[in-house]
């Protein structure tokens, strides 16, 4: 998929994140402390999405890992998203247009009722916070999972 298109339908904008100094040293100084003390992945990651969710002041966080015996994208730990967002952002099924936005390797962004094509009332597009996706790349330069960051539009 190329930034800016998809061929399902999904139209993402390729970003530059807009942080300030202040806000990356607080977040980085917050995970090296919080993380330092983390014995499991489970709990690195939840320490990171919390710590990005409160350290830059949005609304939600996830985290999704990439299956590698399906191909899904799961989400494995998120903080204040709402039960009814979760349910349409739990998995992101292999070959989905979702699952290729965030396999594309691009960070992403977009409002989060185009990501979510099973939200159909005019209101919770409304209401549905705008989506950014920054994916996380590992050896040989392959996605191997994204961080969903949730502000409000």
């Amino acid at each position: 998929m190329s930034n800016g298109s998809s061929e399902q339908g999904l139209t993402s904008n390729s970003v530059e994140p807009d942080l300030s100094l202040s806000q990356i040293i607080a977040l980085v100084s917050r995970l090296a402390r919080e993380m330092a003390v983390a014995t499991e992945l489970d709990d690195a990651l939840q320490i990171a999405a919390e710590a990005i969710t409160e350290s830059l002041s949005i609304s939600g966080c996830g985290i999704y890992l990439l299956d590698v015996i399906s191909g899904d994208l799961r989400l494995e730990h998120s903080v204040s998203v709402e039960d009814s967002l979760i349910e349409h952002l739990s998995c992101f099924v292999k070959d989905s247009p979702q699952a290729e936005l965030v396999l594309s390797g691009s960070v992403s962004q977009m409002p989060l009722g185009e990501l979510i094509s099973e939200v159909n009332s005019p209101t919770s597009h409304q209401a549905a916070p705008d989506f950014l996706l920054v994916p996380f790349v590992g050896q040989q330069g392959k996605v191997i999972g994204g961080l969903m960051i949730l502000y409000p539009n």
